[in-house]
């Protein structure tokens, strides 16, 4: 695997580690591993266009999806 280095919000990565400690992912990378496959999958065959909301609003709120 290529490792890649992002930026989220403290709400977001509380969110991630809630998940982890439920059990549902074992760790970090898992969880940004799985919600990429969602997204891409969500998106293949489409035309993919802008967001028509403010992501960056809704990354900043975390509530991202």
């Amino acid at each position: 695997m290529i490792p890649i280095q992002i930026r989220v919000t403290k709400k977001l990565v509380a969110k991630i580690d809630e998940l982890i400690e439920s059990g549902v992912y074992s760790n970090r990378s898992e969880v940004i591993r799985d919600a990429t496959r969602r997204l891409l999958i969500e998106f293949s065959g489409k035309n993919i266009k802008p967001p028509q909301r403010n992501n960056s609003d809704l990354i900043k709120n975390g509530n991202g999806g």
